[in-house]
């Protein structure tokens, strides 16, 4: 291999791993105090406005929880109505007026038939104990 080309590689190599260090600002005055606590002051502040904003989406999420759970009720309540509700029964339907029937188109039974089977039945009834 080219020595040129050995060397570029090292340097490449070198470059590579140092990259992170070389994209660095030198710092040529380390920040004061005062410059630190303000700094930590809004780091501070940021954390604060990240917590309340994760407690406002946790409230948020909540509620819509609720709401959706309120829905599915209602929506359960307004089937169990339905159900239970007694179903609407169409008018009845109209007949037409029957013939008149006369008493000659009855079955008769004579009177003396009928008090004949009377006797019997209280007899064969009264033979039970």
């Amino acid at each position: 291999m080219n020595p040129a080309r050995l060397l570029f590689a090292a340097v490449l190599g070198l470059f590579a791993q140092a990259g992170p260090t070389l994209a660095q600002a030198p710092l040529s005055n380390p920040p004061t105090l005062q410059q630190q606590m303000d700094l930590q002051l809004r780091l501070d502040e940021l954390q604060a406005r990240q917590d309340q904003a994760a407690r406002a989406a946790l409230i948020q999420q909540n509620r819509l929880m609720v709401l959706e759970s309120q829905v599915r009720t209602e929506q359960a309540l307004s089937d169990l109505r339905a159900r239970s509700a007694a179903p609407t029964l169409p008018p009845p339907r109209e007949h037409p007026a029957a013939a008149p029937l006369s008493l000659g188109q009855m079955a008769s039974i004579p009177d003396a038939a009928l008090v004949d089977s009377n006797a019997r039945v209280r007899e064969a009834a009264s033979n039970h104990p």
